[in-house]
């Protein structure tokens, strides 16, 4: 089962998807491979997210908790 993150309206000081999985992989200082494997998702899925091409929807609760883990 997948776990989504709920569909809320963004307000404009929200950062979008692709902004805040940019931001926590640049505080982690790793690649985009990197980043995938963490979440457990393929490369080609993570760069869509980051891209904003696709929305995530993370495997676990936990790869989700990670993304806002300070």
């Amino acid at each position: 089962m997948k776990y989504a993150m709920p569909k809320k309206t963004r307000s404009s000081k929200e950062p979008s998807w692709p902004e805040t999985l940019r931001a926590w992989r640049s505080r982690r200082e790793i690649t985009q491979k990197e980043a995938a494997a963490r979440l457990g998702v393929a490369l080609p899925t993570y760069r869509k997210w980051e891209q904003g091409g696709a929305r995530p929807t993370f495997p676990t609760p936990e790869a989700a908790g990670e993304v806002f883990k300070p």
